[in-house]
């Protein structure tokens, strides 16, 4: 079995049940990946959100744990805590230094675990796309824009940017913006970022800001530079982060995340000829996601208020009487 031709990276902070499933899931890969072409990204402690909360410093197990299961990686620990962005953009720094000529690099976080042929999968469909310059992303975590309509053994235009493969000229193409965006919050931490600053910032280089969250940002320039990603119709392993920044239990059930279910056979997919349908499912599913996520929203809003300006004066008093008393008595935010 040849080895996984590209540098794989992995991002890490503070939960050692999370790093060790993941970093020993892509240790037994059956596309093996050398050790000294792995490089581990460990976010600090200090300052960070787990801190601010109270949870208790796991850092040193996590690093133990990493240099525990491949000796010969690159490990890069902060004793402060940068954030989820900055941690990410060190660990493409570092990826690049490794191997500077890949025409790919791997990124991986802490909370996804892959299945044992995620790799050679990710291999197989990068090769397919190497006369498709439009596909710069590659994941097999099945999160999808669009509706399987051609089964779980093909591909479709990616919705996350989980675990995936990413092409080094699309890194090349969307840097000075990636820096424009980590200088807009240089001066704060991550999580306590000012969204509508940075919201500006991207507006300012032609970005329609979409989020502001690094993964939104990163979602958003793939059609800002005309590309798009693919990701399987299954899900290729698990999705175990229950608890972290943008997650909790309860979200996390809301989502419904699948675990891996059945072998997905890359041999089986024609990117040559599924790239125009691709590209197009691409388009519409983006401004799908726009539409329900900020446009439709607003137009239900506003019609909302204009229902209940329309409402007898003594009837909208009444109302308003009865929420503030739900919210003092707690039943209501």
């Amino acid at each position: 079995m040849p080895q996984f031709p590209f540098p794989v990276g992995v991002l890490l902070f503070n939960r050692p049940q999370y790093a060790e499933q993941t970093l020993r899931a892509l240790a037994n890969q059956q596309r093996s990946v050398p050790g000294n072409r792995v490089v581990i990204v460990i976010d600090g402690y200090d300052g960070s959100k787990s801190q601010k909360s109270g949870q208790a410093d796991h850092t040193a197990d996590v690093a133990r744990i990493a240099r525990d299961i491949f000796p010969d990686a690159t490990i890069i620990a902060s004793q402060q805590n940068v954030g989820i962005a900055v941690a990410f953009d060190l660990l493409e720094v570092a990826l690049r230094r490794c191997d500077p000529q890949s025409k790919w690099y791997a990124f991986f976080e802490e909370d996804y675990v892959p299945h044992e042929n995620y790799l050679g999968i990710l291999a197989d469909l990068a090769r397919q796309s190497s006369q498709l310059p439009e596909i710069v992303a590659i994941t097999a975590t099945g999160e999808l824009f669009v509706e399987r309509s051609r089964g779980v053994n093909s591909v479709y235009p990616l919705s996350r940017l989980w675990a995936f493969l990413i092409r080094s000229s699309h890194l090349d193409e969307r840097r000075p913006i990636i820096d424009e965006y980590l200088a807009a919050f240089s001066d704060t931490s991550y999580w306590e970022r000012n969204k509508p600053a940075i919201a500006r910032v991207l507006a300012n280089t032609g970005v329609l800001p979409v989020g502001v969250s690094q993964d939104q940002v990163k979602l958003t320039l793939l059609g800002h530079f005309g590309r798009y990603g693919i990701s399987t119709g299954s899900t290729q392993g698990e999705y175990i982060g229950v608890v972290g920044e943008h997650m909790d239990e309860k979200s996390y059930a809301s989502f419904g995340f699948e675990k891996f279910t059945r072998a997905f056979d890359s041999s089986q997919v024609d990117l040559t000829a599924l790239a125009p349908t691709l590209a197009r499912e691409a388009r519409v599913g983006f401004a799908t996601k726009v539409a329900d996520a900020y446009v439709i929203p607003r137009f239900v809003a506003f019609e909302a208020r204009q229902r209940e300006r329309a409402r007898p004066r003594l009837s909208r008093a009444i109302s308003a009487f009865v929420r503030g008393v739900r919210i003092l008595a707690g039943r209501e935010t």
